[in-house]
Parts: structure tokens; sequence; C-alpha cells
């Protein structure tokens, strides 16, 4: 198994992965480095809001590693939350830390609670998730998918690009409304 190194340069508001030093007065960086068994490169990073942990994950297609990894802001390890069949593509952290939701390819959105490195809740789809983003208030999700069933095109026998899908979920995981996004001639 290879083993990647994520080395995460951070200021107070700046997060930048790669692999150089920053030579940048203006934003004094530190530099982070975890390592984790992942079997593939780490593809979604993201922090809590206190800035205090943050995620990852190995969510590239081709990937076989389907865990989430929880780190604290000096790179030690915290939890590692195993469920997802596929991996894990994105993630949402709740206001108070407590909480990270991750989205992935096997079409579900799973509710962690970090603390315990419990499962809180999961939501299945109908397409695999490649986003996800609170409200403000933290009552809505919106998850972003990919339809995997095009729309033909009458004047033309070839299948539409494929459409986007746009769900937003009440915090209760109770659907509230479904938007199909479709691109044709530059349009949405």
């Amino acid at each position: 198994m290879t083993r990647y190194t994520l080395a995460l340069l951070v200021t107070v508001s700046l997060l930048t992965a790669c692999t150089q030093t920053s030579h940048s007065s203006r934003f004094p960086m530190k530099l982070i480095r975890v390592s984790s068994d992942a079997s593939g490169p780490i593809t979604t990073v993201a922090w809590s809001h206190d800035s205090t942990r943050f995620a990852t994950s190995s969510g590239a297609a081709t990937s076989t590693d389907t865990t989430v990894h929880v780190w604290s802001d000096t790179g030690s390890p915290i939890a590692t939350l195993t469920g997802d069949t596929k991996p894990v593509t994105s993630f949402a952290w709740s206001a108070d830390g407590r909480t990270l939701v991750s989205g992935s390819l096997d079409q579900t959105v799973r509710f962690w609670d970090v603390d315990t490195a419990a499962l809180r809740t999961e939501v299945t789809l109908a397409n695999p998730v490649y986003s996800l983003a609170w409200s403000r208030d933290e009552k809505t999700l919106a998850i972003g998918t990919i339809s995997f069933q095009p729309a033909l095109n009458s004047e033309n026998p070839h299948f539409l690009p494929l459409p986007g899908v746009i769900e937003l979920w009440h915090a209760d995981a109770h659907l509230a409304r479904t938007y199909r996004v479709f691109r044709n001639r530059g349009e949405a």
C-alpha cells in the first residue's frame, strides 16, 4: 500500500495544499504534515469552523479508500470514520464542529459525531454526491450530484449532457426540494 503525505500550509484564514514552502511574509504559514494509509491521493480536505480540526479523504473515483480521517490542527489523528462503500468526495462541518457531514460516490450522505466517531444519520440518494454546503442557519443542507439518466433530445437522437442535481435537505434529514440543472448551448 502506498503512503501519501498531506502537507498543509496554514494561515489564520487560508488553507493551501502544496509542496512548496511559502516565502510570503504577508501570509505567515505553519506547515502541518500528516501521514495517511490512504490508497490514493488525498482529494478532499475541509476545516472545522473553529479551525481546531480538519477532515481528509481520498475521493478520487479510482481510489479504493473509503475512509474519512479527522485530524487535530497539529496533524494528530482524532478519528477514522468508516462505512462508505465508495470514495468520499465532500464534507460540510457543523458550526459547533461536533458534526461532520460526508458525501460519497456510493450515493450516501452521512452525519458523523466526530467526538465519538459514531454515525448519527445516513441518507441514501439516487445519484453519487459531489458537493455539500450548509445554509448559514444550518437548517438546510445543499447536496450536489450528477444524474446518470440524461434526457433524450427529440431534435437530435443523442443524449444531452448529464444534468446536475441539487437537492436541499432539512437538517432533520427530510428532502425539501430538488433542482435539475441542464446546460444546452451555454444556457443554464
